[in-house]
């Protein structure tokens, strides 16, 4: 914030202070479910804070279909994706029928996912789309 302050004065500091509380406020409450860590959620605020708020919201949406793709890629590396998706089959079939055994979700909830590779790709990728005049 201080730095957008003696860059572009107390515009460039308001500016930060919504990318801050933007990033703040759509990855907080992923954190406070379990979902996300906190670091997650101090790199968004940070990037918010460099850039701006507009900026911060396209890095948000992008970093969560990376980080899908990421979650893909890695479950199928680690040979994860059938016994998941037959998990999820079986979840969504039973919600077809009253009575029927809800099973829960095969998940490995030892294995940690960072999602910081995610918002860099997803800063890169808006970057890229904001110099090809697709984003604002």
């Amino acid at each position: 914030i201080a730095l957008q302050a003696w860059a572009s004065g107390w515009a460039g500091a308001g500016e930060a202070l919504l990318g801050v509380g933007l990033g703040f406020l759509l990855f907080f409450p992923l954190f406070a479910l379990g979902i996300m860590g906190a670091g997650d959620v101090k790199l968004l605020m940070a990037i918010g804070a460099l850039t701006n708020a507009a900026f911060c919201f396209q890095v948000a949406l992008i970093s969560i279909f990376a980080g899908a793709a990421f979650a893909v890629l890695e479950m199928i590396y680690r040979g994860r994706l059938v016994p998941f998706l037959r998990s999820l089959w079986n979840i969504l079939r039973s919600l077809q029928f009253r009575g029927m055994p809800r099973p829960t979700l095969d998940i490995d909830k030892q294995r940690k996912f960072s999602f910081g590779p995610a918002l860099a790709c997803a800063v890169v990728f808006v970057i890229i789309l904001e110099q090809r005049g697709v984003l604002l």
